[in-house]
């Protein structure tokens, strides 16, 4: 991959645009339809990145906003004949470098995509599971890689270890771990009558 360069894209470089928004369509089965227009509006804001071969065609991209102090990726893709070449590797590092200012990344993925097996090797953890919007029972799964401070969501044991984070916890996590019922005055009244 050491030959492979990432740069950002902008709507100067219409080549480099053109091979994004049809690597784009080609993957719309996973990726979900992006309207051209779309491409345009995130290369005008600096918000996509392009994996440029020596020959100077474009081999994968990165899509992203920024906001509320992290990277939301909304494309990580590559193209077939380059795949399994640690170039997602090379893309979504590339993204954190120029994102290192901010508190990390984070995307979300279908829950029966195989791209999910990918998301733990870039060094991203599953935070939770939401239901998605385009087919019925769908789950997404949203996935966070930290720029590198401390926070609930990483692998930060050995951080952790070192320093104590104060930390509230209601009393009914407390019940529900025991299995007890929650304790509530409408029960206590019941039971004193």
């Amino acid at each position: 991959m050491s030959d492979i360069r990432v740069d950002p894209l902008n709507r100067l470089n219409v080549l480099h645009l053109e091979q994004v928004k049809t690597l784009g369509m080609k993957n719309t089965k996973t990726l979900g339809l992006f309207p051209p227009a779309a491409f345009d509006d995130y290369a005008r804001r600096g918000g996509v990145l392009v994996a440029v071969a020596p020959n100077g065609n474009c081999v994968g991209y990165i899509l992203f906003s920024t906001a509320n102090d992290r990277a939301t990726i909304f494309h990580l893709c590559v193209d077939d004949g380059q795949r399994n070449k640690g170039l997602g590797r090379l893309l979504v590092d590339a993204l954190a470098t120029r994102t290192k200012h901010l508190r990390g990344l984070i995307l979300k993925c279908r829950r029966d995509y195989d791209a999910n097996k990918i998301w733990p090797r870039l060094g991203f953890h599953a935070l939770n599971l939401t239901p998605g919007r385009i087919k019925a029972g769908s789950l997404l799964v949203t996935w966070w890689r930290s720029s590198g401070g401390l926070d609930l969501f990483s692998d930060t044991r050995k951080q952790l270890a070192e320093v104590k984070l104060p930390v509230v916890i209601d009393a009914n996590i407390i019940f529900d771990f025991q299995g007890r019922k929650k304790h509530t005055n409408a029960t206590s009244l019941t039971a004193a009558k």
